[in-house]
């Protein structure tokens, strides 16, 4: 989503007091996301590459949260990779809320999400 579009959705979300999601797939979407004044990340990150320590900070000092979703990526090859990310936002503050894309998904057990958060 281009970063004008991104920030005048969020100015309406935050015009009517609501919170603004992304659902960033890679860098430039938490990028952007971060640039817009998004509020919550739905999820981290699947594409990884150059998603360093350095912006996951930035992602922190912004005050944005994070869903991580695990889940939704257990399957795929990067998932180390995504809890690594997940973990660094986390570590120095990053708040992480809790939930899924049950929506998207229909497999509503959540052991599989549980599991994921307890890998290091």
């Amino acid at each position: 989503m281009p970063l004008d579009v991104a920030r005048a959705a969020v100015a309406v979300a935050h015009a009517n007091h609501q919170i603004a999601f992304a659902h960033p797939s890679n860098l430039e979407g938490v990028r952007i996301a971060m640039d817009a004044g998004v509020d919550v990340l739905a999820h981290a990150p699947d594409t990884v590459d150059g998603v360093n320590d350095a912006l996951l900070a930035q992602v922190v000092a912004h005050h944005m949260s994070m869903i991580p979703t695990l889940k939704l990526f257990s399957g795929e090859d990067a998932i180390a990779r995504v809890r690594a990310i997940v973990l660094k936002f986390h570590q120095p503050g990053g708040p992480l809320i809790f939930g899924t894309d049950t929506g998207f998904s229909t497999d509503y057990d959540l052991t599989e999400e549980y599991r994921q958060l307890l890998r290091p």
